[in-house]
């Protein structure tokens, strides 16, 4: 993928067609985000089921439900970020809040913009929808995303906890923000 401006790139919703690309997005952005906070073998091991994860993506990408998934993607139709978001998935949810599941980008298109791009529909969505405030997980260890999320307005709320999916747990840390005047962005 090449280097393009922010003005390159469209953002969209996803559609079940988007499947294979937005899994593509995740491991291209994932192997380059984590390495050093997750465990290479995992990383590393992401992209063997890539056609499976494609299939259960494309199906729930087709089947009707509550959360969000949007695509930036640049002039030639390449999917090169997603984002995702919703009712909260947590049972301790700060009270009103939506959630911002996940963003992600492919490294190429780091840097662009499209990323801020994709954090402000998300949030306008949550907003859209009648949450009040948000909130999303970051890996403790991010510095990259820590900041990204810190200069749109998002704090450290305080809460964190453990991902013990991996053979060490990665710690990840709560941000929060108000979205009461996002609406009408």
């Amino acid at each position: 993928m090449r280097q393009c401006g922010v003005s390159a790139f469209r953002i969209r919703p996803a559609r079940p067609a988007d499947a294979e690309g937005v899994v593509r997005v995740r491991i291209a952005a994932w192997q380059a985000a984590y390495r050093g906070l997750m465990p290479d073998a995992y990383l590393d091991a992401m992209g063997h089921d890539l056609v499976q994860a494609a299939e259960r993506l494309r199906q729930w990408l087709a089947a009707p439900h509550l959360s969000s998934m949007l695509v930036g993607e640049d002039l030639d139709g390449t999917i090169v970020a997603m984002c995702s978001y919703g009712p909260p998935r947590d049972d301790d949810a700060p009270s009103g809040s939506g959630s911002l599941h996940v963003i992600n980008l492919h490294p190429a298109a780091w840097g662009t913009g499209l990323g801020a791009q994709l954090l402000q529909h998300a949030e306008r969505g949550l907003a859209v929808d009648g949450y009040g405030t948000a909130y999303l997980w970051v890996v403790d260890g991010n510095a990259r995303a820590r900041r990204f999320y810190e200069r749109a307005g998002w704090r450290v709320e305080g809460a964190t906890k453990i991902d013990d999916q991996f053979e060490t747990g990665v710690t990840e840390v709560r941000y929060r923000r108000v979205l009461a005047d996002r609406a009408m962005d």
